[in-house]
């Protein structure tokens, strides 16, 4: 973790009113190596538009000296917000509502991708094919 850039991109959250920031990916997860861009989620809770959208990714490029790819909570992607948010630091938050609004949004994200019935259909289906193959020995 880089302390510098951490902490420029909490100043940008907090000039621009951000909810929450997240930094997610290789630089979250140990393994960036000296090419690697930042994956860093974002929450307004509001709109932002083109112009700010583009005037935050451009100060998170230059607070990295790297590429940044954006992601806005506020859009909802489910996948890309569990991702995010499941596997991500949160390095800023804007109080107590915000830190509130980070977790109901993690748990948002679970409910509506971890649907666990087709991974129950998928493991009785490999457990029979298995009990198929070995005529039942050794289960």
């Amino acid at each position: 973790m880089d302390k510098g850039i951490y902490d420029c991109f909490r100043s940008i959250a907090s000039k621009y009113g951000l909810r929450y920031l997240v930094v997610y990916g290789s630089h979250a997860g140990g393994y960036a190596g000296p090419h690697s861009d930042y994956d860093v989620a974002v929450k307004a809770g509001r709109n932002l538009s083109l112009v700010e959208r583009g005037l935050i990714l451009s100060m998170l490029e230059k607070c990295a000296g790297r590429r940044v790819d954006l992601l806005v909570i506020d859009d909802w992607n489910p996948i890309a917000v569990w991702e995010a948010l499941s596997n991500g630091d949160l390095i800023y938050y804007c109080g107590r509502e915000c830190l509130n609004e980070y977790y109901e949004d993690l748990a948002k994200a679970i409910d509506e991708v971890a649907d666990l019935e087709p991974l129950i259909k998928l493991f009785r289906r490999e457990m029979h094919y298995a009990l198929t193959r070995s005529g039942g020995k050794n289960f």
